[in-house]
C-alpha cells in the first residue's frame, strides 16, 4: 500500500470524527434545551390560571370518584345484609314445612305434661285422704302412738296428720263435755301439747 492511500484513509477516519463529534454536541445541546424548555412550561404553567382551574377539577373528578365508590360499597354492603336475611328467613321456612310432625309432637307432649301434673296432684290428694283415714282408724281401734306423727315424709303428710289430729281432738273435746255434763272434770291437755308439738315440727303445713 502506497503512501498515499494512507493519507486518504486517515482522512476519512478524521472527517469521521468529526462528523461523530459534531452529531454528540448536537445531541447534547438538543437534551439541554428539552430539558429546560419544559422546566419553563411548566413554570409558565404555574403561573397561569388555566393551571390552577385545571387543578381544581382534576381534584372534583377525584372526589367524585371516591363518593361514588363509597356509594357502592355501602349499597352492596347493604344488599349482602339483605341477601343474608332473606336467606336465614328461606331456611327456616322450609326447616318448619320438612319438620310438620314436630310440631305435632311439640302439642302432644305439652298435652301430656298437663295430663301428668293433673295425674300427680290426684295422687297427692289420694295419699293425703287414705293417709288420714289410716291414722285415724289406727286411733278409733286404740293405737295412740305419738311418734307416728312427726314422721312426716312431706307436707302432705303433715297436713293430712294434722287434720287428724284436728278430728281426734274434737272427738275428745265431745268426751270432755260429756263429762262435764256428768260431773267428771277431763282436761285435753296432752291434745293441746300434741298439737304444738305438730305445729313446730312442721314446716308450712298450708303447702302442697
Amino acid at each position: 500500500m502506497s503512501v498515499r492511500s494512507h493519507q486518504i484513509q486517515a482522512l476519512f477516519a478524521r472527517r469521521r470524527e468529526i462528523e461523530h463529534d459534531r452529531i454528540e454536541r448536537t445531541a447534547a445541546v438538543n437534551r439541554y434545551y428539552d430539558h429546560w424548555g419544559k422546566v419553563t412550561t411548566r413554570f409558565e404553567n404555574w403561573t397561569k390560571p388555566e393551571y390552577y382551574k385545571n387543578a381544581e377539577e382534576q381534584l372534583k373528578q377525584r372526589r367524585e370518584t371516591r363518593e361514588k365508590e363509597m356509594q357502592q360499597l355501602e349499597r352492596r354492603e347493604r344488599l349482602r345484609e339483605l341477601f343474608e336475611k332473606e336467606k336465614m328467613l328461606y331456611e327456616r321456612e322450609m326447616l318448619e314445612r320438612e319438620r310438620p310432625r314436630s310440631r305435632k309432637i311439640a302439642a302432644t307432649t305439652e298435652q301430656l305434661e298437663k295430663i301428668e301434673q293433673s295425674a300427680k296432684e290426684r295422687e297427692n290428694i289420694k295419699r293425703k285422704l287414705d293417709l288420714e283415714a289410716k291414722l285415724y282408724g289406727r286411733w278409733r281401734h286404740g293405737v295412740d302412738d305419738d311418734n307416728v306423727l312427726f314422721e312426716s315424709k312431706s307436707s302432705n303428710e303433715t297436713l293430712a296428720k294434722l287434720n287428724w289430729l284436728d278430728k281426734k281432738i274434737e272427738s275428745r273435746t265431745i268426751v270432755n263435755l260429756r263429762s262435764t255434763v256428768f260431773g267428771t272434770k277431763f282436761a285435753p291437755a296432752r291434745e293441746i301439747h300434741l298439737t304444738e308439738q305438730v305445729t313446730r315440727a312442721s314446716p308450712n303445713p298450708q303447702k302442697e
